[in-house]
């Protein structure tokens, strides 16, 4: 971040990110070669000012649905900043049906959108997206998933006030929105406990979805204070009002009451299947749900 402007390399995707950092099968007699293979991805471009002509992502990913295009989470990143989205189909097959009929151009919104197939290897799963895009504007990415936030079904007004407190509250890598998603780089685990902190606090749930991209496992010591019970091991868990209801942290940042160890072996080799069964079973609600969603 610059710390002089407050800017991200996110917030300076407008000048970063064009129609030509994609690669495009440009000629429509070559769409026979990815018909039935591996290749889904398409590129939108020419999508309409945001600035002067609101959409929604679900509005846009209604132009494709006769086309056989599944609006999910992870099928469409819209970035109406750059004038972009990157969206896949569920085959091939329909890739190419798509090309022969919408190659000239789709209406949308007084518009006229340009769709190319992609040839870019580029995972639609939300932190290999994220990676991939920062990679196309020659952006390291310094993070595994655990220090970095993923937020969907989230509007620009809430993208806004999200932003304003992050750079207010936290140390931000980097801040990357997109019409209806947000990807946060945090500087630190540390920094990603704490938003999660500050969510689990809330006494309002919001409509939009938060999901840490990596469920952080790091053997970790804290001190005296936090009475914590012996060989503690994150994941731990935080329950707040925003879907998926549970966030994952390093430390455990909630009350630990006063509690007495079993000292037989016996039952300490049933309270150790215990907790590892818990912290197994919140990991896989966790992502899960992510999936639902």
């Amino acid at each position: 971040m610059d710390f002089e402007t407050s800017l991200t390399i996110g917030d300076r995707l407008p000048s970063l990110l064009f129609k030509g950092s994609f690669r495009c099968f440009t000629k429509q007699k070559n769409t026979w070669i990815f018909k039935g293979f591996f290749v889904r991805l398409f590129l939108i471009s020419n999508l309409p000012d945001y600035k002067e002509c609101s959409y929604t992502e679900e509005e846009l990913a209604k132009v494709f649905l006769p086309y056989g295009f599944i609006h999910q989470v992870d099928t469409i990143y819209c970035i109406p900043q750059c004038g972009l989205a990157v969206a896949t189909m569920p085959s091939g097959d329909e890739l190419a049906l798509l090309m022969k009929k919408a190659w000239d151009g789709v209406p949308f919104k007084g518009k006229k959108l340009c769709v190319r197939p992609i040839s870019n290897s580029i995972s639609m799963a939300p932190f290999p997206f994220y990676n991939a895009l920062m990679r196309f504007i020659h952006y390291g990415v310094r993070d595994d998933g655990g220090k970095t936030i993923f937020i969907h079904d989230i509007s620009q007004r809430e993208i806004q006030e999200l932003r304003e407190a992050l750079i207010k509250n936290f140390s931000v890598r980097n801040f990357l929105p997109l019409l209806n998603k947000v990807f946060v780089e945090f500087v630190s685990i540390t920094d990603v406990d704490l938003f999660g902190l500050s969510y689990s606090k809330r006494k309002e749930g919001h409509t939009h979805k938060v999901h840490r991209m990596k469920v952080p496992e790091i053997a970790y010591h804290p001190p005296g204070d936090f009475n914590c019970p012996p060989n503690i091991e994150s994941p731990l868990w935080l329950t707040m009002k925003t879907n998926p209801y549970i966030f994952p942290t390093v430390i455990p940042w909630f009350h630990i009451p006063e509690y007495v160890t079993i000292d037989e072996v016996s039952m300490n080799l049933v309270s150790l299947f215990a907790s590892n069964m818990m912290k197994y079973i919140f990991k896989k609600m966790y992502f899960i749900t992510f999936l639902q969603n």
